[in-house]
């Protein structure tokens, strides 16, 4: 894919067209016609001078013209053939055409091809002359050079509807070869590019289309979309009537005049005219009306504006198989343009990025020492994919010596290339306000973080995430990644970085003050620098809007004031291996973002007013008591406190000012508190399992609001682990959103609700020993599908403690939440592998086939059959434990087909919480897990056994069902009831 860096030199060229005619026939005729229309499309074009001819041989000027040109066009006429100048031109011609140097084009000019193939009519009577006067040697070379022109594909003017046509044809041709024309290998612009080319051609689908067809090239600035959009156009501009590349769109449409003069390009590239337009509407109409009868190819490069293509090209426009390409930073031009495909470019990977940065930055045959390959990694590692930046530190160290090298890159740490940073900064111009504080934010705070954090918090800054962060990705300036995380390229970080800095002089004066735990070496930073400075001289002022100090090791600050007096509108704060001399004063009452580890004070200041905070954190810090609560105002933006690990703490929160409080973390602490009930106003209640005295940590009965299913409604999860109630309130059915209950060791607990939550999925109940006098009982183990499980010990006193039988559970817990879940998890494909363990050994009565013993088979049906589509396997286990053990020993299954063709082996189960006495597990095996092998297999038998290393199991029997896409909701459904009832 990518091209090598040694090729050949290729041959310099001084002319593209050269034209070989016979003067009297056509000089001022058709000649002259078609060699305007050449230059016309920038095409150079050399025809011969009558003064040129002097004697009675072809000239060495000629011969030179000859060969240094791309094509020639050769124009036979009926008195070609009666000048041996154009014979022995036309000879020499024929010689670099067969050395592949010269591609020729016949014009029969009012003769046959035929007469000139056979020296014939006109053609015949010149030779006779040349043959009375001439060696025969020389008539022998020029008869044959006039044989093997006539066989070439050309222009028959006696065929054509006329001589203008027959020239448009030849100008349109020849230029589109032309711009086609395949780079060589050493074109730096190939490297990484041949696979985004092809998925480019597969988008444009030009085999046997005759639709209108639209494709938008995105990505952010310095990707290579320019780059990509020329390399496709050359490749299939040939396949088209006529066609035109219209490149920096954006900066040559920013009024109406140059708007005109776009149109008047593409008229003389697609019409071959243009000069009557005026204005842009005139231009509009006249492009509209003639376009659509021409198969063209159109690129508009680089727009950002809907109104720049309306002004241009319409889909309406054009003629059948016509494409157009469109090059934009902004997605949501062509969303709501309507093209067909967007293909977003992609970064360089790592070996394209070198190979393009060492094209750059060495001259051909340099042979690379290792200290220049590790610095040539580095940069590359610093340009992260970006081909603009790889050519532009290339080009900037081609030629250095080592030391320039090693200083270049230490500067670009903290000097950014002005020339990248320009280029992607045109995206943030473009930006309005509050967009390009959201971006400036994620830039200088965010990036890494949640998406979902991040907005909570911009949205309380009155920025307008919601559709800020949509233009922010569809500009490429932000995407969303893996983990709902915020993310934007390394390159574009420090674009906004350098905004900011550029604001001021005056780090005080700047919106933003950061340093990056990242930079190993932050104390020769400016950052750090600039952020200390502020903080010990009381620098800070009005401008500032957020300060991020996350420092890798503990750094000592020396105060001569508060640092935050001064900073009347900061909302973004995060402080982090910082220890303040002095204990903060003041904090503006704009904070929304409050993050302090090791906060130094044992409250929050007395007179900060935090009615704006979304966020509170101050994990290991000092803090006794959060904040003075007598004038306490209400917080309703206050969503997450996080005081873990403060161990000084020893009082609660009032919650009753935090209504909408959902995220609460405090561990490690032992204190009273005055009210736990304010804790079921949180949705995390894990942090309280260390409690030992607080009464929410040891709830008692009744301690649990009765009316917690209509105060609660939102709440998504809720932990009730250790504590001491007996039982859960109804109500908590009315918990519609509720989809996590976890209860662990809550030793008292004996009873559950009928019914519980729709949504619930996980229910946790470890070691509790309920009781009840519901006649059903099911008792569900799981691994990591997330299927509700309870695991219920015996009460205390239990005689025999290696019989644990399973204790009896509402039948309201299994017969709705849990056969939706099955539903769900199995969905209509069959894709979710299950693993369904229940505490009995009956045989469900729609298993197929049921065999005694370790293995069981079943007739596979052909697969060619539509009625006997199987998407997977559903196999039965019966077996018993003798004894109890909880060592990890394995038990496996294996599936055969009776062919050999393919055989699957997997870990089945692991018993180690399993009980003694008799049990059964049922396993779906989806059909993906058997790569296709299952569904492409002959018609046969199909074999599953089980095998276990375990002595104390003892496997009685095995069952198995194919289920089919039909059969899906049926057999979640009747597994649902097999479980149910058992």
């Amino acid at each position: 894919m990518l091209p090598s860096s040694a090729s050949s030199t290729p041959k310099i060229r001084a002319h593209d067209v050269f034209l070989s005619f016979r003067g009297e026939d056509t000089r001022n005729s058709f000649t002259d016609h078609l060699y305007h229309a050449l230059n016309q499309r920038g095409i150079d074009t050399f025809r011969d001078d009558e003064k040129l001819k002097r004697g009675t041989f072809i000239g060495p000027e000629l011969l030179k013209a000859n060969e240094e040109s791309s094509f020639a066009v050769v124009i036979l006429s009926k008195e070609y053939a009666s000048s041996t100048w154009c014979l022995d031109e036309l000879a020499h011609i024929v010689e670099c055409m067969k050395k592949r140097e010269l591609q020729v084009f016949p014009v029969f000019y009012h003769v046959k091809p035929s007469e000139v193939r056979n020296q014939t009519g006109s053609f015949s009577q010149a030779f006779a002359k040349h043959e009375e006067k001439t060696v025969l040697g020389e008539v022998g070379k020029w008869r044959k050079a006039l044989t093997e022109i006539a066989i070439i594909s050309g222009w028959d003017l006696d065929k054509a509807r006329g001589e203008s046509e027959v020239i448009q044809e030849i100008a349109n041709k020849i230029s589109n070869i032309l711009t086609s024309m395949t780079p060589s290998d050493n074109d730096d612009r190939l490297v990484g590019m041949n696979s985004r080319i092809e998925k480019m051609e597969a988008f444009l689908d030009l085999k046997e289309r005759d639709d209108v067809r639209t494709i938008g090239i995105w990505g952010m600035g310095g990707i290579g979309k320019t780059t990509l959009a020329q390399l496709v156009f050359n490749n299939i501009c040939n396949q088209f009537q006529a066609s035109c590349f219209l490149g920096n769109v954006k900066d040559k449409s920013k009024n109406p005049d140059l708007v005109v003069s776009l149109q008047k390009v593409l008229f003389k590239k697609l019409l071959y005219s243009g000069d009557d337009i005026h204005n842009v509407h005139m231009g509009i109409n006249s492009l509209s009306r003639r376009l659509p009868s021409k198969k063209v190819l159109i690129v508009l490069d680089d727009l950002d504006h809907k109104k720049q293509i309306e002004d241009l090209v319409g889909m309406d426009w054009l003629g059948p198989g016509s494409r157009i390409i469109i090059t934009t930073r902004n997605e949501h031009l062509l969303k709501a343009y309507g093209v067909h495909h967007i293909y977003e470019v992609e970064k360089l990977n790592d070996e394209e990025a070198f190979q393009l940065f060492c094209k750059k930055a060495f001259k051909k045959g340099h042979k690379m020492a290792d200290d220049y390959t590790n610095l040539s990694k580095g940069v590359v590692k610093y340009a992260n994919g970006l081909p603009l930046a790889l050519e532009v530190l290339g080009y900037a160290l081609c030629g250095r010596e080592l030391g320039e090298w090693e200083s270049e890159f230490a500067k670009l740490k903290e000097h950014h290339d002005d020339n990248i940073i320009d280029v992607l900064r045109i995206s943030y111009d473009g930006l309005d306000e509050t967009e390009k504080q959201i971006f400036l934010d994620i830039a200088c705070f965010f990036k890494g973080e949640d998406h979902d954090r991040v907005f909570n918090i911009l949205d309380a800054c009155d920025f307008y995430p919601k559709r800020g962060i949509r233009v922010l990705k569809e500009k490429c300036l932000v995407k969303v990644i893996e983990g709902n995380r915020l993310w934007m390229h390394d390159l574009v970080q420090q674009m906004g970085w350098s905004v900011v800095l550029r604001d001021s002089l005056d780090p005080g004066e700047r919106s933003r003050l950061w340093v990056n735990e990242s930079v190993s070496d932050y104390k020769d930073s400016r950052s750090w620098h600039d952020v200390n400075n502020v903080l010990e001289d009381n620098l800070g002022t009005i401008s500032v809007h957020g300060i991020f100090l996350t420092l890798p090791a503990k750094e000592e600050i020396e105060l001569d004031a508060d640092p935050f007096s001064n900073m009347r509108v900061l909302k973004l704060l995060r402080i982090c291996n910082a220890n303040f001399s002095k204990c903060p004063e003041y904090f503006s009452r704009e904070l929304r973002l409050l993050e302090w580890h090791e906060y130094p004070s044992e409250s929050l200041p007395q007179s900060f007013r935090p009615s704006a905070l979304v966020e509170l954190k101050l994990p290991s810090s000092r803090i006794k008591q959060l904040w003075h609560e007598r004038h306490l105002p209400l917080m309703k933006k206050l969503g997450l406190i996080d005081l873990s690990n403060c161990k000084c703490l020893t009082k609660t929160p009032d919650f009753s000012k935090v209504p909408y409080l959902m995220d609460l973390t405090l561990e490690e602490r032992s204190f009273p508190t005055p009210s736990a009930g304010n804790l079921f106003k949180l949705l995390l209640l894990q942090g309280v399992q260390d409690w030992k005295d607080l009464s929410g940590c040891s709830l008692d009965e009744g301690a649990i609001p009765g009316d917690i299913g209509r105060s609660l409604s939102s709440l998504r999860s809720l932990g009730l682990s250790e504590n001491n109630f007996v039982s859960i309130p109804e109500s908590i059915s009315r918990l519609c959103e509720l989809e996590e209950l976890t209860l662990f060791k809550c030793s008292n607990l004996r009873l559950l609700p009928k019914h519980l939550p729709p949504s619930l999925k996980p229910l946790v109940a470890h070691d509790c020993p309920m009781q009840t006098n519901y006649p059903e009982t099911l008792t569900i183990w799981t691994s990591d599908k997330g299927i509700c499980f309870l695991k219920c010990q015996e009460s205390e006193g239990d005689e025999d403690e290696t019989r644990h039988d399973p204790r009896p559970i509402p039948e309201e817990h299994v017969k709705q939440p849990f056969a939706k879940y099955l539903k769900d998890l199995i969905g209509p494909e069959l894709e979710q592998e299950i693993e369904l363990r229940v505490p009995h050994t009956a045989i469900p009565h729609w298993c197929s086939e049921y065999q005694s013993g370790t293995s069981v088979t079943i007739q596979l049906s052909d697969p060619e059959d539509s009625n006997s589509s199987w998407m997977g396997v559903a196999l039965f286990v019966f077996f018993e434990i003798l004894d109890q053990s909880f060592e990890m020993e394995e038990t496996f299954c294996r599936f055969q087909a009776s062919d050999g063709l393919f055989q699957k082996r997997s870990v089945f189960a692991n018993f180690e919480n399993f009980i003694v006495g008799s049990h059964g597990v049922c396993c779906y095996q989806p059909a993906r897990n058997f790569a296709g092998h299952l569904r492409k297999a002959s018609p046969g038998i199909l074999q599953a056994s089980v095998s276990t290393n375990r002595p104390s199991l003892i496997v009685k029997g095995c069952g198995i069902s194919l289920i089919s896409h039909q059969g899906a909701a049926k057999f979640a459904d009747d597994l649902s009831e097999f479980a149910r009832k058992c």
